[in-house]
């Protein structure tokens, strides 16, 4: 699913994806954040979870009822 914001200009569409790229961004700037864990953390390798790149891993966005509900999963060192 998507954020749709309607505006008189006309409707702003925001995919999940770019919310938890968002986040998990803003999530791994922060000191002592070493890395983002998936939900499932077991099927992670240890290059996997220490790995910056992928922002959206162990960011789960769900938007339901008009709200968002964004869990973060990180590793603290």
């Amino acid at each position: 699913m998507a954020v749709k914001i309607k505006t008189k200009d006309g409707l702003i569409d925001i995919s999940n994806g770019v919310i938890a790229t968002v986040v998990g961004g803003a999530a791994t700037s922060n000191y002592g954040v070493v890395g983002m864990a998936s939900k499932n953390a077991i099927r992670d390798g240890f290059d996997g979870i220490l790995n910056r790149a992928n922002y959206k891993r162990g960011v789960v966005v769900k938007s339901e009822d008009n709200e968002i509900t964004v869990d973060v999963y990180i590793i603290v060192g």
